[in-house]
């Protein structure tokens, strides 16, 4: 069965990973293809609007190198008879620009169009979002707040496995504009950015074939053409019928009702705390009248809230604040296994963080009579990690089936002096909270349901072997530590 290759970005969410846009994508890919062991891909040479960010192969890994900031990458395959294998993607607008939905949802929302209903829940979806696409009305909903924002269905062109492209079948248009945009609040884009979207989701995300409507399908929604020419986020083109009625859904409320709306809430006794969240948050209110939940995108308080005004809920150790439902949904998104909460702007872990790790074992010894190069004299940490093949948990990406780990026992170098030693216990803590690997895709293979490392890296030569992954590194202990603190495990965890 022919399959395409989607490159994926960690959004926000913690686990929950959305496409690039297919330009990007087959960029990476072939970046990739070329030379996988390439360190760094500049994504500033594929698009002008990336130029702070670069991508690492090796690490899977994305930075933003202005601020930093790290996300998880990972390269997937999807068959043609998939939504967007079949090169199809859905979309919704933010107040900078379009974001595509993860896959699970761009197939929830495929499906329920193609049958003809005219909405689609994404709470009934793994990760549990408080939205409801209402597919006859061009807009996504939520089911707290009642606030709306637009949704658009277009054409993708992904690479095939095979190297050539998925054309879509159907007519070639430059537009294709729906005859209700105009009272459904669908914006209607004369040029649809094939880049913006994922610049904003890094901030915060070719061709003219477009598919004629089936005659089993809701008429409502045209399918987006992309454009060859990137604008930048601030200068999306909204059709003249739609972009009043658009900015009313979109746009922030009237000044002259925050008051009114601020009174509303003070009215109202609030609600106690879900169990779930009380050892990680406390009730709290805006600090100012726009500021807006960053997992939904809308306001804390809301004029356009069809039911009680809901909790404002603040993590107590970073302060960050929320809607309650809304991270109610970031807590059920880890399957109620992490028994934590990770605040999706600072990343700061509010419990304790567990990963997906199947069961093994680590071992270490010591061997003072060889070193680490760079580090003449220390000795040398041997760590072996050694686990077998099994059947994948409800964790997984497939529970039920196998996962494989042809090549354990795995094999690690740390120095034998006093930054080595730490390095070694941080170690074995994460490996406690079964964070040291997960079960995916192989980045080396490209197999399915391996079992591979996570974004904690180990060094795996003790000399400079031209892999990328030995000594000497003057910086890696340095920011091994740093990778294990992001993942919550500090020098408070270490036993006595």
């Amino acid at each position: 069965m022919s399959k395409v290759i989607v490159w994926e970005y960690e959004t926000d969410m913690h686990g929950l990973f959305a496409p690039y846009e297919d330009n990007i994508s087959n960029s990476i890919e072939d970046a990739y293809v070329k030379n996988p062991q390439d360190q760094n891909v500049d994504l500033g040479k594929i698009d002008h609007l990336l130029n702070n960010y670069e991508i690492e192969f090796n690490a899977m890994m994305q930075t933003n190198t202005k601020s930093g900031r790290q996300r998880q990458i990972q390269r997937q395959t999807y068959s043609t008879n998939s939504t967007i294998g079949s090169g199809v993607s859905w979309q919704w607008m933010t107040e900078k620009g379009w974001v595509v939905y993860d896959i699970e949802a761009i197939e929830a929302i495929e499906r329920a169009y193609n049958q003809g209903s005219k909405t689609c829940d994404l709470g009934l979806l793994s990760f549990g979002l408080p939205n409801l696409v209402c597919i006859d009305k061009g807009y996504q909903k939520n089911k707290q707040s009642g606030f709306v924002r637009p949704i658009q269905r277009k054409v993708v062109d992904y690479k095939a496995v095979s190297g050539t492209r998925m054309k879509s079948s159907g007519t070639s248009s430059s537009t294709l504009t729906s005859a209700h945009a105009a009272t459904n609040n669908l914006p209607s884009l004369n040029q649809p950015n094939s880049t913006t979207s994922h610049y904003q989701s890094l901030n915060g995300g070719a061709g003219s074939n477009t598919r004629p409507y089936s005659t089993q399908q809701p008429k409502s929604l045209p399918v987006s053409s992309g454009s060859s020419k990137s604008k930048s986020a601030g200068s999306i083109s909204l059709g003249a019928s739609s972009s009043t009625a658009s900015h009313k859904s979109v746009g922030r409320r009237s000044s002259s009702d925050d008051k009114a709306s601020h009174k509303k809430r003070k009215s109202n006794s609030a609600k106690p705390i879900n169990p779930i969240l009380d050892p990680f948050c406390s009730l709290s209110q805006p600090d100012d009248k726009n500021e807006q939940c960053a997992i939904c995108l809308s306001e804390l308080e809301d004029d356009n809230m069809t039911s009680l005004p809901e909790n404002v809920l603040q993590l107590k150790i970073c302060k960050h604040k929320f809607h309650e439902s809304c991270l109610e949904a970031l807590y059920k998104s880890s399957h109620n296994q992490q028994h934590c909460l990770r605040c999706p702007i600072c990343k700061q872990i509010h419990g304790v963080l567990k990963g997906d790790q199947p069961p093994g074992r680590m071992t270490h010894r010591m061997d003072r009579h060889q070193d680490c190069e760079g580090y003449r004299g220390d000795g040398l940490i041997i760590i072996t990690y050694n686990i077998n093949h099994g059947i994948q948990g409800p964790e997984h990406p497939n529970p039920g089936h196998p996962y494989y780990t042809g090549n354990f026992p795995r094999t690690a170098y740390l120095p034998a002096n006093k930054k080595g030693t730490k390095c070694l216990k941080l170690l074995e803590v994460a490996f406690e909270r079964r964070l040291i690997f997960t079960v995916g895709t192989s980045a080396t293979t490209g197999h399915d349901n391996c079992v591979t490392w996570t974004n904690i890296h180990h060094k795996t030569s003790s000399r400079n072997d031209g892999s990328g992954h030995g000594y000497p590194d003057p910086g890696y202990m340095d920011n091994l530590i740093e990778e294990l603190k992001n993942v919550g495990v500090t020098d408070a965890d270490i036993k006595p």
